[in-house]
C-alpha cells in the first residue's frame, strides 16, 4: 500500500440511517433467525418490538405472504391449517403454533398476527431480513411453505425464486405499505447465516438474488435503508473464529460486533445513552450470586435498585424486569 501500512481486514462502510429508533418507536421485525437476534437485542434494551408473528421466515416469498396478510388485516381460518400427526399445523407457521385443538391453533396464530398488525404504524419501523432465495413449493396447494413440518419430501418441489417475479411482487408490496403509512421506515438486510446445505455455490446464487431484490427496491423506494450484516461478516470479519462451531452461524462476538454497528447506524443518540447506562445493570444481573454472602448480595442489589430508579427518572422508561430481579435478590 502507498502509505506503507498493512490492513488485515476490509472495513465495510455503513451509512447513517435517515431515521433513528427511539424506545417508543413501534418496530416489527420479520425474517430469518438473524431477525430474531436483532429483535431480542432491541427488546432487551427496552424498545417496543414484535418479531416474527408467524415464526422464523427464510425466503422473501414467505415474508411477502405474511406482510400481505398484515396489510389486508386478514386473519387465519380453518381452511389455512391441516391435521398431521395428530397436530393442527400451517405451512405458513413455525411448529410453535402447532396444537391438538384447531381453535387453540388458530387463536395462537391470530393473536400473534394482531400483535404484528399493531406494530405497522406511521413513524414506525419495519425490519426485514431475508435468508435465502430457495424455497419449497407445496405441490398440492401451490403455496410456498415457510415450514415443511416433516411432511414427506415428495410433497414439495425445491425451487429458486424468480428474480423478476420477486421484484414485481415486492415493489407492489412496498408501494402498498407506504401508501397506507407514508412515514414508515424500512430496514432491509440479508442474513449473514450461510446456507451451506444448498452447497457454497448455490448459497452464493441465493444470497445474490436476495441482495439484488433489495438493491432494486432501494432504487424505487429511497426510504429503504440497507444494513450490511451479511457483508460485515463476510468481508470485515473474514475469519472462521467469527463463526459458531457449526461454521455457518455467526459467533457471539460477531453478533455483538454487528449489533454495535447497527446501534450506531439506526438508534438515536438519546437511546444509545440509555443503553450505555443500562448495560452495567444487565451485567450485574448476569453475575452468579453466592447465596452464602447475603450481605454482599443485598448491598449490590440495593445499589442497582438505586441506579435503576435514577435511570427511570432520567429516561421515562420503566425497568420492571430489572427491578423485580434485584428486589427478589434483596428479599432472599
Amino acid at each position: 500500500m502507498a502509505s506503507g501500512e498493512f490492513r488485515f481486514r476490509t472495513p465495510v462502510s455503513t451509512a447513517q440511517a435517515s431515521f433513528a429508533i427511539e424506545s417508543t418507536t413501534p418496530i416489527l421485525s420479520i425474517g430469518s433467525c438473524f431477525a430474531n437476534t436483532i429483535a431480542h437485542q432491541l427488546a432487551d434494551n427496552h424498545c417496543s418490538i414484535v418479531h416474527n408473528p408467524s415464526g422464523i421466515l427464510f425466503n422473501p416469498a414467505s415474508i411477502a405472504d405474511l406482510l400481505d396478510r398484515l396489510i389486508a388485516r386478514k386473519e387465519f381460518v380453518a381452511q389455512d391449517i391441516f391435521l398431521h400427526n395428530a397436530l393442527y399445523k400451517s405451512l405458513a407457521h413455525h411448529s410453535f403454533f402447532n396444537d391438538t385443538s384447531i381453535d387453540a391453533c388458530l387463536k395462537k396464530m391470530n393473536t400473534c398476527l394482531h400483535e404484528g398488525m399493531a406494530q405497522i404504524q406511521d413513524h414506525g419501523m419495519l425490519i426485514i431480513t431475508v435468508g435465502t432465495a430457495y424455497a419449497y413449493l407445496h405441490k398440492k396447494t401451490k403455496a410456498i411453505a415457510a415450514n415443511c413440518h416433516t411432511l414427506p419430501s415428495s410433497d414439495f418441489e425445491r425451487i429458486l425464486l424468480d428474480d423478476s417475479m420477486l421484484i414485481e411482487r415486492w415493489s407492489a408490496l412496498i408501494d402498498s405499505l407506504l401508501q397506507q403509512h407514508p412515514h414508515l421506515s424500512i430496514i432491509m438486510t440479508v442474513s449473514p447465516v450461510r446456507h451451506l446445505r444448498d452447497t457454497p455455490f448455490e448459497n452464493s446464487v441465493s444470497k445474490g438474488r436476495c441482495t439484488n431484490l433489495i438493491y432494486q427496491l432501494m432504487q424505487q423506494f429511497p426510504t429503504i435503508f440497507y444494513f450490511p450484516a451479511y457483508e460485515i461478516l463476510l468481508d470485515e470479519l473474514r475469519d472462521y473464529r467469527f463463526y459458531d462451531t457449526d461454521m455457518v452461524h455467526p459467533s457471539v462476538n460477531a453478533i455483538e460486533y454487528i449489533w454495535d454497528i447497527f446501534v450506531a447506524s439506526c438508534i438515536s443518540k438519546k437511546h444509545q445513552y440509555f443503553m450505555l447506562e443500562l448495560a452495567p445493570i444487565h451485567a450485574s444481573m448476569q453475575h452468579t450470586t453466592n447465596s452464602l454472602n447475603v450481605l454482599k448480595n443485598n448491598e449490590m442489589a440495593t445499589k442497582m435498585l438505586d441506579r435503576i430508579s435514577r435511570l427511570e427518572a432520567l429516561s421515562g422508561i420503566t425497568l420492571e424486569s430489572e427491578k423485580t430481579y434485584f428486589q427478589k435478590l434483596c428479599a432472599s
